[in-house]
């Protein structure tokens, strides 16, 4: 997990960059994903343990590109300036 904040302007998020391989996952290998959003810190009180704090806003399919590419995530999400984000 990790915090996004916006030092001002709204910004709209359309891809995630992963760097996913190891013997388990060697190039090609498809993998399911989810990704969450929430307003807020994810060390808020609760956001660890309430999975009703946080918004589904991708499932799907990415696809391992080895150790030294990135594996591309394509999924938009708007961030409000000045404001956090987990």
């Amino acid at each position: 997990m990790f915090d996004i904040r916006s030092r001002g302007e709204d910004l709209t998020i359309d891809s995630i960059g992963l760097n996913i391989y190891d013997v388990n996952f060697p190039v090609g290998t498809s993998l399911d994903v989810e990704v969450y959003l929430r307003e807020g810190c994810f060390n808020d009180p609760g956001a660890t343990t309430n999975s009703a704090m946080w918004n589904k806003i991708y499932s799907g399919k990415v696809f391992s590109r080895g150790s030294i590419k990135k594996s591309t995530l394509f999924c938009s999400f708007d961030i409000k300036g000045g404001k956090n984000y987990a």
